[in-house]
């Protein structure tokens, strides 16, 4: 399929990319900054632009067939960047009628948190204090998500380490995952691979750990 990566040049856009190549995929990757991102490949694209410029998102959108959200936020920063770049992609996804998006949410935002513990839902209100900027971010783009029409899915893994990919982990929308819980960045991108063409979790919140 052909696959547009928004944040390829992060930790787990880079797992996307790369997995997805070895599946036999058609790969455009977006990136701001092309020195940051080393992957070259037969079937990989490149294309260098700026998620809050509503034309460079369009143009790597239009003839694709899943567009994969894997932006980050960084502990700080007030840049709005995850709610910028999907009130573009939406609208562009809409206008060329692709339907499928996948995106990297967390556990402690959404519908997910709701499925945590209450010492967990302590741990999370902490963390928002302490970074209030990144949970308004990924709740801002959440919400433009959930209120589109199209195919998405809103992916929710806990702390991510840069462990292997074992392709082992639990997965739902109705799991109760402990404080302590993790999952490899790689096994992020395993599963996100997987939703491509899955209809299971389309227009739900999925929690993965080990």
């Amino acid at each position: 399929m052909r696959l547009t990566i928004f944040g390829a040049s992060g930790q787990t856009g880079l797992q996307l990319v790369q997995q997805a190549l070895e599946l036999g995929h058609s790969v455009t990757a977006f990136v701001r900054n092309p020195a940051s991102f080393a992957p070259r490949h037969a079937n990989l694209d490149i294309v260098v632009g700026d998620v809050g410029v509503a034309d460079d998102v369009a143009s790597v959108i239009n003839g694709q067939d899943v567009v994969l959200l894997s932006l980050g936020v960084k502990m700080g920063v007030a840049d709005q960047v995850c709610t910028i770049a999907t009130a573009n992609v939406v609208p562009a996804m809409q206008q060329f009628g692709v339907r499928r998006l996948i995106n990297i949410g967390g556990m402690g935002t959404g519908p997910a948190r709701n499925q945590l513990s209450a010492f967990g839902k302590f741990v999370a209100g902490g963390l928002r204090m302490l970074d209030r900027h990144a949970f308004r971010d990924k709740e801002s783009q959440e919400v433009l998500i959930r209120n589109s029409d199209l195919d998405w899915i809103n992916v929710c893994p806990p702390w991510l380490t840069n462990g292997p990919r074992t392709g082992v982990y639990q997965f739902g929308c109705d799991l109760r995952p402990p404080v302590t819980a993790k999952i490899s960045r790689a096994d992020v991108a395993d599963f996100m691979l997987k939703q491509i063409i899955d209809p299971t979790f389309v227009g739900k919140d999925p929690i993965l750990y080990y």
